[in-house]
């Protein structure tokens, strides 16, 4: 007997996503790789699902294969979200190492003056010594 897929589970798996899939765009390019689609489900919740499908003119049948990759589209997520407050502590971080340098760099151009002035001020002590 022939069955729709929208018809499993009580209709659940009527998905607009997964009927362009079907009904458009496989009979156009007759194999479709990595087609995302995403759907909350009545009993299972909310997933994300790859699918892959290749249309068989001479049986006139598809064949659809399903991986759920819900768990590891949310690690992607969480990923890209720590990835995100990471850069912004770098940033952050970054921005306050910059202006320690700095007060670094001017504490350094200070005591080098200072260095400075006190050889200049003791070659003037011996000069005045030579001259006295």
């Amino acid at each position: 007997m022939d069955k729709f897929i929208y018809d499993l589970g009580n209709g659940q798996w009527d998905i607009l996503e997964l009927r362009d899939l079907l009904e458009k765009i496989l009979p156009e390019k007759k194999i479709v790789r990595n087609y995302e689609v995403k759907h909350d489900f009545q009993t299972i919740g909310k997933k994300t699902m790859l699918l892959n499908a290749g249309q068989i003119d001479s049986v006139q049948l598809i064949i659809i294969a399903l991986e759920d990759i819900s768990e590891r589209k949310g690690l992607e997520e969480k990923l890209a979200k720590y990835t995100k407050e990471l850069e912004g502590k770098v940033v952050a971080r970054t921005g306050q190492l910059t202006d320690k340098n700095e007060e670094l760099e001017k504490m350094n151009r200070f005591m080098v003056g200072r260095e400075l002035k006190m050889v200049e001020q003791k070659k003037e002590i011996a000069d005045l010594k030579k001259a006295g």
